[in-house]
């Protein structure tokens, strides 16, 4: 895996921890059965935090 392969998964892990943990509003971020719930999003949020667009875009 190449280092931006690397850092790409790691963006998108993180995002992902965020909005199970943070955002979580329909409260299934304990759940194991629902980890991908909120899956749809990360790529969307990750090419948002690359183009380096502000906070109330993301």
């Amino acid at each position: 895996m190449s280092r931006k392969q690397r850092h790409s998964q790691a963006l998108q892990d993180a995002v992902k921890e965020v909005l199970l943990r943070e955002w979580d509003p329909i409260r299934i971020g304990r759940e194991d059965a629902a980890k991908d719930e909120y899956d749809a999003y990360v790529t969307k949020i990750c090419a948002l935090i690359v183009q380096r667009q502000s906070v109330e875009e993301v």
